[in-house]
């Protein structure tokens, strides 16, 4: 990939201080210096700061905010990996946020093209929607994680903004959504029509209380996922006070961090984008930290992938049919040796071939024990749904 075609996207970012040797900010190569790597070549993440906030509907100028994050970044040291992080900058922003839209979709798109994964962060959750729209130009059937305290629906006649965009993307025609996983949600914002509606298309959604009592169930969520959207507000206030839209309850920061640890484990996952910062309302820089934070597990995570996908390549995979008796359903499991972690076999339908990465579905061993219960699975059942 040559860095060159999207240099008058992007812009240095503004930070001063020196970095201690063991550090992130002496360990990332900056494609801004002159000289430094602009093909991208070898490059695993590419870390880019976006500060369009034009779509959030608030006051906030949230110009700075992603040197913020990233100078918190830099500051965290980095262990011995066999990849290499580049840091892009910022985004310039455009005339409009339309065309801002467009220039992260077309960076992300050749990013994502070339095997490179953009670690996306900034002020407003609108931005989802270009991340998506990389996808779109891949002409890639996806599966979008959003971790969020709302579900940011909208209405049809909405413009694209912070509160709209996942209407946006459910809607869009074409559409290149097989799956959306919401995790997080508290019931006192969301309403009943909406959560009917992800029910009707078979998306997942969690609420903060299955998600704090037992997070480990939102590994294999994240382990599906192609694009991570995570929304700071979805962090109770305590722990990110300077979100968009802070409130008393949400996950912990240790949470926030543990989530982004599974999504960077997960093999499938190709984006990541960390929203709704605003560095007006930091006046310590913790909210920052925490962002930056998240980003460090996420590298950490993605530099031990453990490179076990069964839809390409089978070994090293225990196989376990159950008979499923209640609904005549034959269902197989698959449990890694390596990792013993589980997926499940969805059958497909013949004229459904282009959804053939999405059959094996990531799941737990109490998925399996309830399939050996004779209870049927909620992951297999809406999978099954969406390609039968």
């Amino acid at each position: 990939m040559n860095l060159k075609e999207f240099q008058n996207y992007l812009q240095e970012p503004t930070i001063s201080q020196n970095f201690d040797t063991d550090c992130l900010g002496t360990k990332v190569e900056k494609v801004y210096e002159s000289g430094v790597n602009d093909t991208l070549e070898g490059v695993s993440l590419a870390l880019i700061g976006v500060d369009e906030f034009r779509a959030s509907q608030t006051n906030y100028n949230c110009g700075g905010n992603s040197d913020a994050i990233r100078s918190k970044l830099f500051d965290l040291m980095k262990h011995d990996s066999a990849g290499i992080i580049a840091d892009l900058g910022n985004l310039k922003l455009g005339n409009t946020t339309q065309d801002t839209c467009t220039a992260i979709s077309n960076i992300s798109a050749e990013l994502i093209r070339n095997k490179i994964v953009p670690i996306i962060f900034g002020p407003s959750q609108d931005v989802t929607f270009a991340q998506y729209e990389a996808y779109k130009q891949l002409a890639q059937i996806i599966n979008l994680v959003n971790v969020d305290s709302r579900f940011d629906l909208g209405t049809p006649n909405d413009d694209l903004h912070a509160q709209s965009y996942v209407g946006k993307i459910i809607l869009e025609q074409p559409n290149f959504l097989f799956n959306y996983s919401h995790i997080g949600y508290q019931t006192y914002y969301v309403g009943d029509n909406a959560v009917s509606q992800m029910s009707k298309l078979y998306f997942d959604t969690y609420r903060l209380g299955h998600v704090t009592t037992d997070i480990a169930d939102m590994e294999p969520v994240l382990r599906n996922s192609d694009m991570i959207s995570f929304d700071l507000s979805a962090i109770k206030s305590a722990d990110a006070k300077a979100s968009l839209k802070p409130g008393p309850n949400g996950l912990s920061g240790a949470e926030a961090c543990q989530l982004m640890y599974y999504a960077g484990m997960s093999e499938k996952l190709s984006s990541v984008g960390i929203y709704n910062y605003v560095n007006q309302k930091d006046d310590a820089g913790l909210t920052a930290e925490l962002a930056a934070q998240m980003i460090w597990y996420f590298i950490e995570a993605f530099f031990k992938r453990k490179n076990e996908m069964p839809q390409y390549n089978k070994n090293g995979f225990l196989k376990y049919t159950v008979p499923l008796h209640s609904t005549n359903h034959e269902l197989i499991f698959l449990k890694s040796t390596k990792s013993d972690r589980w997926w499940m076999e969805i059958p497909i339908a013949d004229n459904y071939t282009k959804l053939q990465r999405h059959h094996i579905v990531p799941c737990s061993h109490n998925d399996y024990l309830m399939a050996c219960s004779n209870e049927m699975p909620v992951r297999w059942w809406q999978a099954y749904q969406k390609l039968c």
